[in-house]
């Protein structure tokens, strides 16, 4: 099974935290670098596509497996066998048994040594006309057995289907699961009453345009496509276990995956987290925005949603993968922030239908199965064109902009390549070569605060300063006007006294933490600049009550336990003293060698804090008295 196969692979060590990244040790071997970008992130979502195997060669390959049927009477079939539920030849063998009263089959329910439902299995995009199933209403999976999978297609554009209830009652099991795979509930326009448990795998559009669906537990689920629930309009809730540790709901109602186990042959690897994986329409707002702390916006996301007219990529994304925001025929307005470095293909863009899905003489497949735009490859796909976005507000520079890495992935989602840069790559990306993008725009949740020097010059619309720097100018070349008056505004209760600026157009800070609104104008135009004033604060810590194990495997701890006060500021150089006792990396990660003190060292802006790093081993237990 491959489950299995992937269970050995899950990983145990402990979470190194290091910045924005999360890294995993490992204690097995084999996948290849093609997931590591070449800034070095690591593409966990699309790791999570190729490890949803589909097991197309059984499809036509698998022999039969003895599956009974038994008694159908009411309109219930009940099925039970030693392993696979097979396609055509099992299919055949339902439809003989019946006698043709394929109409009146209501609810199949499968007993004891079903494991795997083939693919195609009751597929009805293409059905026999001959044969009926519209009137099939529900799909049980029985207790009292490892079920392993609905293969791909299973129960394809079932139109009468409106109920699937796996294992009732049986609660998420950490140690086994069953995969839903791709197309497997695809167009199940009636589908409405959904129990999954156990459910570890959802493949690509498995639950595709369900829109009756409005809630769904997902339990455990270690996997999942982007796009496994696009279209799901109806979704007013997704729920997961409150231990997994692989998804969480954030209190925006979205589904973010929180980590992602990752194995190499040198047996540790650095992966952003979190990303937001799914956004129920019901959820989302006419402006949308994903929680604080989002490193990627994951392929197909907030795909097919028609509620949005804006939407802001925040401070700290790094990617909006391929069709991110695919066929959101109302957004009009894109926020991004210049944290971003990579955008995928379509992330943008729609079908030339103005309805959801296809219209017309389109089929699925027209809109499924069409290649990804690759023009350098001598073919565009006809029905995919620029999405309605007319303005996008950037927050850095044009020369950020044109900075940003266009990931081009093939048709299948299968390989991520550099494929040039976005801003050549307009219509790639989904963005008409129209659309008005605006540099340097300062939007609050979008902005990047650029560090500036006591003594340097401010070139950004946002920036961050040491406590108590001063001599900071302000670059007319970036301004395009030399300012000759300004007003401070406080923000959220900061000094009022906290920043000034002299005759001279130099600005100064206290050494008190602080925002503000500064106003440069000349008369005629102005520009709002926000600036962050920091604080860095350091203390001491005592890492206790450790053992001998623990100093030999190498107990990590992260800067933050001592640092504090540096939201947008970051160090430039880490020191130890005693790197016997602990040493500390590049990133910030403590390191204990061995019992003792050490004085560690944070250098912010040429400024330097020290604290006290203490390591204290655990007491041995004392044994009582005799009796």
């Amino acid at each position: 099974m491959r489950r299995k196969k992937l269970t050995a692979l899950f990983l145990t060590a402990s979470l190194i935290l290091s910045g924005n990244t999360v890294s995993f040790a490992s204690e097995s071997t084999g996948t290849d670098p093609e997931y590591v970008k070449e800034d070095g992130s690591f593409d966990y979502v699309k790791w999570d596509m190729d490890h949803l195997v589909e097991k197309e060669a059984e499809l036509f390959e698998k022999a039969p497996d003895n599956s009974e049927f038994g008694d159908f009477t009411d309109g219930t079939l009940y099925i039970k066998g030693t392993g696979t539920f097979g396609k055509t030849l099992k299919k055949r063998d339902m439809l003989q048994y019946i006698g043709g009263n394929d109409d009146l089959l209501k609810k199949m329910s499968f007993e004891t040594g079903i494991v795997h439902v083939q693919g195609e299995f009751l597929n009805q995009e293409n059905a026999d006309p001959d044969v009926d199933f519209t009137n099939l209403k529900e799909i049980e999976v029985q207790q009292g057995h490892l079920f392993d999978e609905f293969g791909r297609s299973s129960f394809k554009m079932l139109s009468g289907l409106e109920t699937i209830n796996v294992l009732p009652g049986k609660k998420s099991n950490k140690d086994q699961g069953f995969e839903i795979s791709h197309y497997a509930f695809y167009l199940c326009e009636n589908l409405s009453n959904v129990t999954l448990n156990n459910v570890w795998h959802l493949g690509k559009r498995s639950f595709y345009h369900d829109k009756k669906i409005t809630s769904l537990d997902l339990g455990y689920l270690h996997h999942m496509r982007g796009d496994a629930l696009e279209g799901c309009s109806g979704l007013k809730e997704i729920k997961v276990d409150s231990d997994n540790p692989y998804f969480e709901i954030g209190d925006d109602g979205f589904l973010y995956k929180k980590s992602c186990p990752y194995y190499e042959n040198d047996g540790m690897f650095n992966i952003e987290v979190p990303a937001l994986m799914a956004a129920p329409e019901t959820k989302t707002e006419e402006i949308f925005k994903p929680r604080k702390n989002t490193k990627t916006i994951a392929y197909a996301a907030l795909a097919g949603n028609q509620t949005i007219k804006s939407a802001k990529v925040i401070s700290g994304v790094k990617q909006v993968q391929a069709r991110a925001f695919y066929n959101c025929n109302n957004l009009e307005k894109v926020y991004i922030s210049k944290s971003v470095k990579h955008i995928g293909n379509e992330a943008f863009s729609r079908l030339t239908t103005d309805t959801n899905v296809y219209g017309g003489d389109r089929s699925p497949d027209d809109y499924d199965n069409h290649p990804y735009q690759t023009s350098d490859e001598g073919y565009r796909d006809s029905i995919i064109e620029p999405g309605t976005v007319k303005e996008v507000f950037y927050s850095g520079s044009e020369e950020d902009w044109k900075a940003i890495v266009y990931d081009k992935y093939d048709k299948d989602m299968h390989f991520a390549s550099n494929g040039g840069f976005a801003a050549d790559k307009l219509e790639e990306i989904g963005l008409s070569e129209n659309v008005i993008i605006h540099y340097n725009y300062f939007d609050e949740d979008t902005a990047v605060p650029v560090t500036v020097k006591k003594g340097g010059m401010i070139s950004a619309s946002c920036c961050a300063i040491l406590g108590g720097s001063g001599k900071i100018g302000f670059d007319t070349g970036f301004l395009k006007f030399t300012p000759t008056s300004y007003t401070i505004t406080p923000l959220d209760g900061s000094s009022a006294k906290g920043l000034k600026i002299n005759k001279k157009m130099l600005l100064k800070a206290k050494n008190v933490p602080g925002s503000y609104d500064v106003t440069l104008t000349d008369g005629n135009a102005s520009m709002v600049i926000r600036i962050y004033v920091e604080k860095p604060v350091m203390k001491k810590y005592t890492a206790d009550n450790l053992t001998d194990e623990d100093i030999k495997a190498g107990q990590l701890y992260d800067i933050s336990k001592m640092l504090s006060g540096t939201a947008y500021l970051e160090p430039e150089k880490y020191e130890s003293k005693k790197p016997a006792v602990a040493e500390i990396s590049e990133t910030g990660t403590i390191k204990i060698n061995g019992k003792g003190s050490t004085k560690i060292t944070v250098t912010i802006c040429d400024k330097k804090f020290k604290a006290a790093f203490k390591v204290k081993m655990k007491k041995p237990e004392t044994s009582g008295k005799e009796e």
